[in-house]
């Protein structure tokens, strides 16, 4: 199984709770000398996870300190969770005196940046309660449940969570922004990755290409003779064995689009994104208009051309204004697509790098501008047959 594979699926153990079956998946994930740190860091904070579930408190005490130690960044979701973590277990396994020094660490650590005016008052109640015996028992775990309630509530609201780069699982790479991201998520090669069955040992033969669950089905000559003339071309199964393989195999594919979807890692371009949600609007005409009121446009040529000549090359280029920058430039007809292409983009007399011909994602904030922007788009038309063309 590839570490993109052991690491879904150890997610989906998280998610149906299989504590067991999640650290064994982990252990193996933390085991490989090619993991980044942001990578350990996270297995380490869904082992710990597992760990706490099961009451291991020795366990998440390790993990959770190793965390605190790799991170760079005091204030992140997983160092605050791991400090909150640290206490919890050291409490638990009636190490008082570090239970303290763990709190006034966290304590020490938020003041240099932001403190929410919850935490700090309770980490400041805490500091003595462990190790005074003059506190009942019942005072310092009420503190603790107010903690973890607060905590929830703080990281909610104040804290980021991690990576700070964006990554794609499945490919085992990472990038600076989401934009990067759509790019990649729309290459073949994520798409092959995505929708493969790759990642767990298979016994019988692939299944047929093309068949959804209910059209995998028995093949009639192997039932009754045990041989078949089509031999391993047969896109029927040879056997309850091999038949129930190409059924799990289906559903682990269905498994990794669907978590895909979840991680919004499925690949769907811009233009498909605003469609679905074009075609799901309780009013489609609040999404999409022909004029906007902050913005200039301008068509260097009429929109609607005639040509005599089979072979025909033309291109349109669009001047807009606005204060706002855009978000997207994308053509929307699915008909004929192949015919129309985005040649060029200019923001401000600047050449914008084009890596799809067909939709382009600005790299750029989306705050209002004090001056007017103005836009260049070269939208290109070409054809070797007759016919009309929208």
């Amino acid at each position: 199984m590839t570490p993109a594979a052991m690491d879904l699926q150890a997610q989906e153990y998280l998610k149906q709770k299989n504590w067991v079956q999640a650290i064994d998946l982990y252990n193996k994930l933390l085991a490989n000398k090619h993991n980044t740190i942001e990578q350990v860091i996270s297995y380490l904070t869904d082992r710990a996870e597992c760990f706490l579930e099961l009451q291991n408190h020795h366990c998440v005490m390790v993990d959770s300190k190793n965390v605190i130690k790799l991170s760079s960044d005091h204030n992140s979701y997983n160092v605050c969770l791991a400090r909150k973590r640290l206490i919890h277990s050291l409490y638990s396994l009636k190490r008082y005196a570090e239970a303290d020094m763990a709190a006034k660490d966290w304590l020490i650590n938020l003041q240099e940046l932001y403190i929410s005016k919850d935490i700090k008052p309770l980490l400041e109640s805490l500091l003595g309660n462990f190790i005074n015996a003059t506190n009942t028992k019942q005072k310092t775990i009420n503190l603790l449940k107010i903690l973890d309630t607060n905590f929830s509530a703080y990281t909610t609201t104040k804290l980021d969570r991690p990576p700070s780069l964006v990554s794609c699982i499945y490919c085992n790479v990472s990038f600076v922004d989401k934009s990067e991201l759509r790019v990649h998520c729309q290459t073949e090669t994520h798409e092959m990755m995505i929708m493969s069955d790759d990642g767990r040992d298979w016994f019988w033969r692939p299944p047929p290409r093309g068949f959804k669950f209910d059209d995998y089905l028995l093949c009639d000559n192997w039932k009754e003779t045990a041989s078949c003339r089509y031999g391993t071309q047969c896109v029927q199964a040879h056997g309850e064995e091999e038949l129930a393989e190409w059924k799990e195999r289906f559903r682990y594919r269905e498994m990794k689009i669907q978590r895909a979807r979840e991680k919004e890692l499925f690949g769907k371009s811009y233009t498909e994104e605003l469609l679905e949600k074009w075609s799901q609007s309780p009013n489609p005409n609040t999404m999409m208009h022909d004029k906007i009121e902050y913005v200039d446009d301008h068509c260097s040529c009429p929109l609607a051309v005639t040509v005599s000549s089979k072979n025909s090359h033309h291109e349109w280029t669009f001047s807009l204004k606005t204060q706002k920058h855009l978000k997207a430039i994308a053509l929307l007809q699915d008909t004929h697509r192949n015919h129309f292409f985005l040649s060029s983009i200019f923001v401000k007399n600047c050449k914008m790098d084009l890596k799809n011909d067909q939709e382009w994602i600005s790299p750029l904030m989306y705050q209002e501008s004090v001056v007017p922007i103005e836009y260049k788009i070269t939208v290109v038309f070409g054809t070797g047959i007759f016919g009309t063309f929208r």
